[in-house]
C-alpha cells in the first residue's frame, strides 16, 4: 500500500500561518495584515463578515479549522498527488476571492474545498468519497468533523462532554440533515429573539450603547477611599483606561487615553491605596469586594435598592459605542440602576431559574472561588 501525502509532505508554514490568524484573539488587525500579504489593495477596513462556531460557544480547546481540513485531506490522499493541486483542492487559492465577494476574512476556513476534484483523485485509486469514514473519538468543539463533512467524507464525532455533544449536534449533525430549512428557521427565531430583547431590555441601555466595562469597587480598609480593581489599562487597540485620583475626596474619575496609561495602585499581588498608600494583598481586596457583592445581591433579592452601594461595588467605567469608547455618564448610571431595580422586582420570578443550592464542600473545582466567600451557585452572577 502506498504512503499518504502527509507522510511525504505537508505545507506546515502556510497552514500554521493561516491557523494562527484564524485563532487570533484580536482578529481584525490580523485579517487586515493577511489581506495585505495576499495583495489585496484599497481600503480594507475592519468590518469583516466573520461567522465562527466559537462565536456561539467559546470552546477553548477548539482546533483551527484550516489545520483540521488540511491534515484530514493529506491523511487520505496518496503521496503522488501534486502539491500545488493539493493546495488548490483545499480552497487555498480562493482566499482572496472570499474577501472580495463576501467580505469574509481571507482565510482557508471561509473557502470551500473542491469536492469534485477530490472525488476524481480518489476514483483513481478505486475509492469513493462517501465510503471514507473519518472518526473523531474526542471531537470537542468539532473542528475535525466539521471539516471532514465539508470535504465530503462520512463522519463520526464522539464526545462524552454534554456541552460538546450539543455543540456537535447544532453545528454538524443538524445542518447536515436539514440544510437550508434549518438555516431559515434559525434566522426566524433570531429575529424573534432580537425583537424580544429590544422590547424588554432596550430601556436598560442608552441608544448608542453596545456594551459596558465595569470594575470591582472596594474601599481602602485604612482611609475608606474608593479603589477600582482592574487587571490592566488596555481597553482595545490604542484605547487605554486611566484614573484621576482625588486625595481630598478619596475618589476617582476615569478617563480614556490614546497613549498607554499606568495604574499606580495595581502592583504584582498587591493593591496600593492611591490616597494613603496603605497596601492590601490582592486576594484580600477581592474578598472584601465579594462580601460587598453578595450583600448587594441579597439586598436586591429582598427589595432593598441601595444606589450608592450598588454603584460603588460595581463601578461603571466605560460605554462602548459604534463610534468608539466613552466614559460612562449619568445616563449610563441611571440605566444601570433601572436594570438593578427590575432585577429586584423580578427576583421572585427569576429564582426558579437559578441554582440556589450551596456549593458542596467536596467540590474541589470551585475551591478557588469558595476561598473568596462564594458559597452559593448563584453568587458569581
Amino acid at each position: 500500500m502506498g504512503k499518504k501525502l502527509i507522510e511525504k509532505w505537508f505545507p506546515v508554514k502556510e497552514i500554521s500561518r493561516d491557523a494562527g490568524i484564524e485563532m487570533a484573539y484580536k482578529s481584525a488587525p490580523a485579517y487586515i495584515k493577511h489581506a495585505r500579504e495576499l495583495g489585496i489593495s484599497g481600503n480594507i477596513g475592519r468590518n469583516f463578515f466573520d461567522p465562527k462556531i466559537r462565536n456561539l460557544h467559546p470552546w477553548f480547546a477548539r482546533r483551527p479549522c484550516s489545520a483540521a481540513r488540511a491534515i484530514t485531506l493529506a491523511s487520505i490522499l496518496t503521496d503522488d498527488v501534486d502539491q500545488s493541486l493539493f493546495m488548490d483542492v483545499l480552497g487555498w487559492n480562493m482566499k482572496k476571492d472570499a474577501y472580495i465577494r463576501n467580505r469574509y476574512p481571507p482565510l482557508l476556513f471561509y473557502t470551500d474545498p473542491k469536492k469534485d476534484i477530490i472525488v476524481n483523485l480518489l476514483s483513481k485509486d478505486g475509492k469513493k468519497a462517501d465510503e471514507i469514514v473519518v472518526c473523531d473519538p474526542m471531537a470537542g468543539g468539532g473542528a475535525i468533523p466539521f471539516e471532514s463533512l465539508r470535504l465530503g467524507f462520512r463522519t463520526v464525532a464522539i464526545d462524552y462532554n454534554p456541552v460538546a455533544y450539543i455543540i456537535l449536534k447544532a453545528t454538524i449533525e443538524y445542518p447536515a440533515k436539514y440544510g437550508r430549512e434549518l438555516a431559515n428557521r434559525v434566522r426566524d427565531e433570531a429575529k424573534k429573539l432580537i425583537s424580544f430583547i429590544e422590547e424588554n431590555l432596550g430601556e436598560f441601555y442608552p441608544k448608542d450603547a453596545e456594551g459596558y466595562i465595569f470594575a470591582r469597587g472596594v474601599e481602602c480598609s485604612k482611609c475608606g477611599g474608593a479603589i477600582p480593581l482592574i487587571h490592566n489599562s488596555e481597553i482595545a487597540r490604542n484605547n487605554y483606561l486611566g484614573f484621576h485620583f482625588n486625595s481630598e475626596e478619596r475618589n476617582f474619575t476615569p478617563y480614556i487615553s490614546r497613549l498607554k496609561t499606568e495604574l499606580p495602585h495595581v502592583k504584582r499581588g498587591e493593591i496600593v491605596c492611591p490616597y494613603c498608600g496603605h497596601v492590601m494583598k490582592k486576594n484580600e481586596a477581592y474578598k472584601i469586594w465579594t462580601k460587598k457583592h453578595n450583600k448587594v445581591l441579597t439586598d436586591l433579592s429582598q427589595g432593598e435598592i441601595r444606589e450608592d452601594e450598588i454603584l460603588s461595588t460595581h463601578v461603571l467605567l466605560i460605554r462602548q459605542t459604534r463610534d468608539g469608547y466613552r466614559v460612562a455618564d449619568n445616563k449610563d448610571f441611571k440605566a444601570f440602576l433601572k436594570a438593578c431595580k427590575q432585577f429586584s422586582n423580578s427576583s421572585a420570578e427569576i429564582k426558579q431559574y437559578l441554582p440556589l443550592n450551596e456549593i458542596p464542600k467536596e467540590n474541589e473545582v470551585f475551591d478557588p472561588v469558595k476561598k473568596y466567600g462564594i458559597r452559593y451557585w448563584y453568587q458569581p452572577i
